[in-house]
């Protein structure tokens, strides 16, 4: 973590360049020491103890989810919202709050095309989780951005992430872990396909309870993805949050 943090203090300083080939050099050797899980851990897809399956009995819950980066992907998500609907799918916009201008027509768009908006992060800099302190002060301006937004959704930039703070943010569900991958900034997975809870500090009771039930989580994520396939603009086929608990569930980038 030292290193970690010490990269991205001096990242605005390092030309792209020379960061590419640094990168590059380390992929090579993280690809040599992880052959043994790297792309596909298949411990991680071992289901949770109690597991009553996908809703149902589906095989599979695929969940898509848009990182928007920077103002030039902000100026693209039309034309993709428009692809998503024509294919009948619903998806999760996150936006930087303070990286670039987030345009509220925009996400009123979404929400009326039934999508889900979400926040990505605060500055997209690396720099969230650096300290508690840092992350503390962040926090409520996050709160205050999700708040306005009215979401309920969070994913941390690059997959930074320290699951014993997140909760200060509450979120329903975030995303910002993953099964395996050692080429992220934090390559220590989560080794599940599954979303699983998060106990926080807030709401003790709630989280302990259904924390000890994996079951509900299969059950609720039957309203993570409701859509009526004769109205898909309906509001109601938007991504519902699983009710009052953090939940964070592995990644999946299209």
């Amino acid at each position: 973590m030292v290193i970690y943090n010490f990269y991205y203090y001096v990242k605005p300083f390092i030309p792209r360049f020379l960061q590419i080939i640094v990168r590059r050099k380390v992929a090579r050797r993280k690809r040599e020491l992880n052959q043994h899980n790297w792309p596909i851990d298949n411990k991680a897809a071992i289901s949770p103890e109690g597991w009553a399956g996908w809703p149902e009995k589906k095989q599979f819950a695929l969940v898509l989810h848009h990182d928007v980066d920077t103002a030039k992907g902000h100026k693209k998500c039309h034309p993709l919202i428009e692809l998503e609907e024509k294919m009948g799918f619903r998806s999760s916009y996150n936006f930087v709050p303070e990286r670039y201008n987030v345009s509220s027509d925009l996400r009123r768009y979404l929400i009326e095309k039934g999508f889900e908006v979400g926040v990505h992060g605060l500055k997209h800099d690396g720099k969230l989780f650096l300290s508690k302190e840092r992350f503390q002060k962040q926090a409520i301006r996050i709160r205050q951005y999700l708040k306005e937004w009215q979401s309920v959704g969070f994913v941390s930039p690059s997959m930074h992430r320290n699951l014993d703070w997140i909760g200060e943010l509450e979120i329903e569900h975030d995303c910002s872990t993953f099964d395996v991958d050692p080429y992220e900034p934090q390559p220590e997975g989560v080794r599940t396909i599954f979303p699983f809870w998060v106990p926080t500090t807030r709401n003790v009771q709630l989280e302990t309870r259904n924390s000890t039930n994996p079951s509900n989580l299969s059950r609720e994520m039957g309203n993570l993805f409701h859509r009526d396939p004769s109205n898909p603009s309906n509001p109601s086929n938007s991504i519902n949050s699983i009710n009052s608990m953090n939940c964070c569930s592995p990644a999946c980038n299209p």
